[in-house]
């Protein structure tokens, strides 16, 4: 099924109804400050993570990775969900999201004070803002619901001057729960927009400005889900290292110009980053023919299911590796190694990947050139980048990998003396980078 886009709604300019956009904006003016506690937390102290209650595989996925950051035991939830997968509105608000602002209340790890309605319209949960929070990241365990349904009947004096396309309230549980510290003060029509989208501060991502910072660790199984922690560790410890490939579609005109523009920049960051860089400007996806080697950044779309070199039975993505297929529905099965793109892609090794769990329209899609500029050359983690390259929120997309992982080393010349200390070979990656770098500052002075 064909990604569509709205840019013909966007020309008549009525995207997003105004009353969103205002409560959207709402949770960036509740607080202007990041409280000097949270700032002051160690790492694992700033995140809590949320696994399936009666779930022994995700607990097991949960405490491991509480293990691996150093999450204090008081910051691990267990949340009873009636699916593994797929919710109603109403059970995402009586099993996920009202539960998790009790819980976060109770244990002291975030104030919620309630707000009255004040004629606002809301989306039916209880209104509630968060006043003070030592956390600002949530990750689901393996096993925690992904989707939530469209559900109809919660439209009802929602939908004026909404596009049709947009008169829906499916989202993906991690979208939404990006938007807790502003829990049931926005409508659910459409999405909010994201004021944080492209934001370099990352100090201002933070729950008393009205989000969380969200990411999974799930995947086809157990056993890849931890890997995905194991390597994120294991990349920050040792280097980035691997090559980066770019699938673009030579698309030269029209709505679906922005998806090529978007991987044209992805690339050319690559290589200003000093990474060796492929691009290929062909129609089809990459073919299966060819000798992917090394495979630390790929960037590309456009099939439903995964498919040329990555369809190959091993894949040499290195540890740390960053993989993104753009597609309408990357995400609709992300436990399913062969389905889609986001399940097969953890499952042949990427350590961290996004996507979307329903048709979340081209312009709403995370922009990963964005992602890739915060995070190599602002120094964003993965949960930061990972919410300001998306242009909306209570949407459809979903990240999956470690929000606390830093993949990027800013100062390469420290990373390759610890390296060059250590007699770990991850050093001739950080050299050749080096390299490439010097090559295109002479390419410049000659210019």
């Amino acid at each position: 099924r064909p990604m569509r886009s709205c840019e013909n709604t966007w020309r008549r300019g009525c995207a997003v109804p105004p009353s969103r956009r205002a409560c959207a904006w709402l949770g960036l003016l509740l607080g202007l400050v990041v409280h000097g506690t949270a700032m002051a937390a160690s790492r694992g102290d700033s995140v809590v993570v949320v696994f399936r209650e009666g779930n022994a595989e995700s607990r097991a996925v949960a405490e491991h990775y509480a293990r691996a950051r150093g999450v204090p035991a008081r910051n691990l939830v267990g949340l009873r969900t009636t699916s593994d997968s797929t919710l109603t509105r109403k059970d995402y608000e009586a099993q996920v999201e009202g539960p998790l602002v009790a819980e976060l209340g109770r244990r002291g790890l975030a104030k919620f004070e309630p707000v009255g309605t004040g004629g606002a319209v809301t989306n039916g949960a209880a209104k509630s803002r968060c006043m003070a929070s030592s956390v600002r990241y949530l990750v689901l365990s393996y096993g925690m619901p992904y989707r939530i349904a469209n559900d109809p009947g919660r439209l009802a004096g929602q939908t004026n001057h909404v596009p049709v396309p947009l008169q829906r309230n499916n989202a993906s549980v991690d979208s939404e729960l990006c938007l807790l510290p502003m829990a049931g003060r926005y409508p659910l029509v459409s999405g909010v927009v994201n004021p944080f989208y492209l934001a370099t501060n990352s100090a201002v991502l933070h729950p008393t400005n009205g989000v969380f910072l969200v990411g999974r660790i799930d995947g086809p199984s157990p056993a890849i889900a931890r890997r995905m922690v194991d390597h994120a560790v294991f990349c920050e410890t040792n280097g980035f290292t691997g090559e980066a490939y770019i699938d673009l579609r030579n698309i030269t005109s029209g709505s679906y110009r922005t998806g090529d523009l978007w991987l044209t920049n992805a690339g050319a960051a690559a290589r200003r980053l000093g990474f060796a860089t492929h691009v290929d400007n062909q129609p089809a996806t990459l073919p299966a023919s060819l000798p992917l080697a090394h495979v630390g950044l790929y960037f590309g779309w456009y099939t439903q299911d995964v498919d040329g070199p990555f369809a190959r039975d091993e894949v040499e993505f290195t540890p740390g590796s960053v993989a993104y297929h753009l597609h309408s529905f990357s995400a609709a099965e992300p436990r399913n190694p062969v389905k889609h793109w986001v399940g097969p892609l953890l499952a042949k090794g990427a350590t961290v990947t996004f996507g979307s769990v329903d048709e979340p329209y081209l312009e709403f899609t995370p922009n990963p050139h964005a992602f890739l500029e915060l995070s190599a050359i602002l120094g964003f983690d993965v949960g930061e980048a990972g919410l300001a390259c998306q242009p909306y929120l209570s949407w459809a997309n979903a990240f999956f990998g470690d929000p606390l992982f830093r993949p990027f080393e800013p100062d390469l010349g420290a990373l390759e003396e610890r390296q060059y200390k250590a007699s770990n070979p991850g050093q001739a990656w950080t050299i050749l980078r080096q390299v490439n770098l010097r090559i295109l500052e002479i390419g410049r002075a000659h210019v």
